[in-house]
């Protein structure tokens, strides 16, 4: 009887284990992100060694990656393209760094996105197209970066967008969009 509760509970924990890991290739995305971020320099450090559902500002649900939150956290450098293979974001907030270089240019296969908070960095260049595809966005903070260029047409296609802040860049240009609450 005694073997039979251990094997049982056993059994348990190694259930709870596996409901906390992800995928190899979302593991890989948030491992390059470190990387590209200098996270050996972040204020609360990951340990790689245990399971990204450990990691501060890491939110995981059903063994899938659906929050980023490293706001504040000293992340350097630029935003390496593999953190589009976490494609079951929905929220994603990396504010009060020090980020660098351009969005990726496939950052609409992020199409779960409603929530992109990139304000306060030294993020530049043109909004990449493919960012007019996330319809599901109810808030996107850019201000306080370095994007330019014009705001495309499509940014009516942010139906469900409440928030919008784009202030303190170089856009050029003007748009009309009627939202619940937009600072540019």
């Amino acid at each position: 009887m005694k073997s039979l509760v251990l094997f049982f509970l056993a059994f348990a924990f190694s259930l709870n284990i596996f409901a906390d890991t992800i995928s190899d290739k979302e593991k890989n995305a948030l491992i390059k992100l470190y990387h590209a971020t200098n996270g050996g320099q972040w204020k609360t450090k990951w340990d790689l060694s245990l399971s990204a559902a450990t990691w501060n500002g890491v939110e995981t649900d059903n063994g899938k990656v659906v929050g980023l939150n490293l706001a504040n956290n000293n992340l350097q450098g630029k935003l390496p393209v593999e953190l589009l293979d976490l494609v079951n974001l929905v929220q994603v907030d990396l504010h009060k760094n020090r980020l660098q270089g351009e969005l990726p240019l496939e950052i609409g296969r992020l199409s779960k996105l409603e929530v992109l908070s990139l304000f306060d960095n030294q993020i530049q260049g043109d909004l990449p197209g493919s960012i007019y595809k996330l319809i599901n966005l109810k808030v996107l903070l850019l201000n306080n970066n370095k994007f330019s260029g014009s705001l495309s047409k499509e940014i009516i296609n942010y139906g469900a967008l409440q928030n919008l802040s784009l202030f303190d860049n170089n856009f050029e240009g003007e748009f009309r969009l009627k939202l619940k609450s937009c600072i540019i």
